[in-house]
């Protein structure tokens, strides 16, 4: 009689593990961005990074357009490592990447960019400088 228990209870459990697994098959972990397309960008106002100019948020974006905007800096390291598949996307033709340069000594962040290129359509600068 215990053999029998034992036996239905390895079973029951079993079965429980390929429900589980089975119901986890069927769910889909491919990201889909939802894009809204008329979903309004904030206003917003910064620094050009090469000419110190005011630039507001109105002049960058456009409607026809994919944007990707990257924070980055010299003094980080993940920065340094994402920035070849930045150069990767940079050929992409429907993109446009703008960097925003953070908390960044505007030399070392010049040298970075000169050191590994640059991927950015627009080079923003962050006001505040370490």
């Amino acid at each position: 009689m215990k053999i029998n228990t034992n036996r239905y209870l390895l079973i029951i459990i079993l079965i429980v593990i390929f429900l589980v697994f089975y119901k986890g098959l069927q769910n889909s972990n491919i990201y889909q961005p939802n894009i809204k397309l008329d979903k309004k960008i904030p206003n917003f106002k910064t620094i050009s990074f090469l000419s110190d100019k005011i630039i507001h948020s109105d002049e960058i974006f456009k409607s026809d357009k994919f944007y990707l905007m990257n924070i980055w800096s010299s003094w980080c390291v993940p920065c340094r490592d994402e920035h070849q598949f930045l150069i990767d996307l940079s050929d992409e033709k429907n993109l446009e990447i703008i960097g925003l340069n953070y908390r960044d000594d505007k030399i070392k962040a010049k040298n970075f960019l000169k050191e590994l290129g640059s991927p950015y359509k627009l080079l923003l600068s962050d006001k505040t400088e370490q």
